[in-house]
């Protein structure tokens, strides 16, 4: 099973949040950082992430819809 395109770019920006996350996560208990600002930053770039995921899903239909009406049309004639 072939993994869509619009999966993989989400996935890779949510694993390298995750990752941010865990590596900052140490100076919000040092007082380094304000823990406000740093979910504030985790949940805005969450969802973007989310929103990337639809707005590829919706792209890829609108390609595969696209397509099969060309298809279709050339083999009307």
């Amino acid at each position: 099973m072939k993994v869509p395109r619009y999966v993989i770019a989400p996935a890779a920006l949510a694993v390298y949040l995750g990752g941010m996350a865990w590596w900052c996560y140490p100076a919000v208990g040092r007082g380094e950082l304000s823990a406000s600002q740093f979910w504030a930053t985790v949940a805005v770039t969450g969802a973007v992430i989310v929103a990337l995921f639809f707005i590829g899903r919706r792209r890829d239909k609108l390609r595969r819809e696209r397509l099969d009406d060309i298809e279709n049309n050339s083999n009307k004639q």
